[in-house]
């Protein structure tokens, strides 16, 4: 966990891929490694200018967030949703991993509120429409999975 703390990306980049490969065969334990101290430097290598370090930061906790819904409201009520809007701009594979973090999150109904709260799903809605976002016809497919659970919560 120290080597996320380094000043060479690289270091960072490949510390991060490793936890992310650990935390998809074992995300509880990885979790609880991260949870106190160490859950916001993973949080804040969202923002990092490198792509592959916040592919690899977002894939371990996308990685996380599939265990259980306790682990997700963590990781979000510690400012997750905040930096992961941003990714919304970025290159399409983050835009694609980004769409499929929400997808995961909304998965658990008890989590779909701050989603919407955090005004996440309109730059989603933009992939749809095409407007003007540099997207492919994956992005567009996979834009519709987080809303799906929508339809359920608010049906009635």
């Amino acid at each position: 966990m120290k080597l996320l703390n380094s000043s060479n990306v690289e270091v960072v980049e490949f510390a991060m891929s490793s936890i992310r490969n650990i935390a998809y065969d074992i995300p509880k334990e990885v979790f609880e490694c991260i949870k106190n101290e160490n859950i916001n430097i993973f949080i804040n290598h969202l923002g990092s200018r490198s792509r592959k370090v916040c592919d690899e930061t977002l894939g371990a906790l996308t990685n996380l967030i599939s265990e259980n819904s306790e682990i997700t409201k963590f990781i979000l009520d510690s400012g997750a949703l905040k930096h992961v809007e941003s990714l919304l701009t970025r290159v399409p594979s983050l835009k694609l991993m980004t769409v499929e973090f929400i997808e995961f999150v909304t998965k658990y109904q008890n989590l779909i509120d701050p989603v919407i709260h955090a005004n996440i799903l309109p730059s989603i809605f933009k992939f749809l429409l095409n407007d003007g976002i540099e997207i492919t016809e994956e992005i567009k497919i996979v834009s519709c999975f987080p809303l799906i659970p929508l339809k359920f919560k608010y049906a009635y």
